[in-house]
């Protein structure tokens, strides 16, 4: 007898799923579309394993310092906006207050402006495939109660 387990299948996160980011602690509180970076991206993957060769090899001799990171930081930078970012709901203010339209530029000008510390925020919400997993089975109050958080 076969069995049938298409309800866990149904847990899988569709490739063309996206969600939203909103950086609070920037002026105007800007929004961007995302989609995961993970396996559920196959772009980004490939991208991603294709220019991780060296930094392999430095970490399997124990190479393992913050300039290693922070190679592997700038390399996401460069990625994010080619396969990650795919809009912005609540444009980034420039300089002047004014809000910049969304354009493959303006996006890798904005990601490479980040701080680190906005941008590893950014990298780990992505990496992370619970923020894009459908929510069947989660009640309408339980989904309000989490889009509090």
């Amino acid at each position: 007898m076969p069995f049938d387990f298409s309800n866990v299948r149904a847990q899988e996160v569709p490739r063309d799923r996206t969600a939203n980011f909103t950086f609070y602690r920037l002026e105007g509180q800007p929004t961007l579309t995302v989609k995961p970076a993970t396996e559920a991206n196959p772009g980004y993957m490939r991208a991603m394993l294709k220019g991780s060769r060296e930094s392999l090899r430095r970490l399997r001799a124990g190479d393992l310092s913050p300039e290693v990171l922070e190679e592997n930081r700038a390399k996401d930078r460069k990625l994010f906006p080619q396969h990650v970012v795919v809009g912005w709901s609540k444009a980034p203010l420039d300089v002047n207050g004014a809000e910049v339209p969304y354009s493959s530029e303006a996006c890798a000008g904005f990601i490479e402006a980040l701080p680190y510390d906005q941008f590893n925020e950014l990298r780990d919400f992505c990496s992370t495939i619970d923020n894009f997993r459908p929510e069947a089975g989660v009640s309408k109050a339980d989904q309000e109660d989490l889009s509090g958080n």
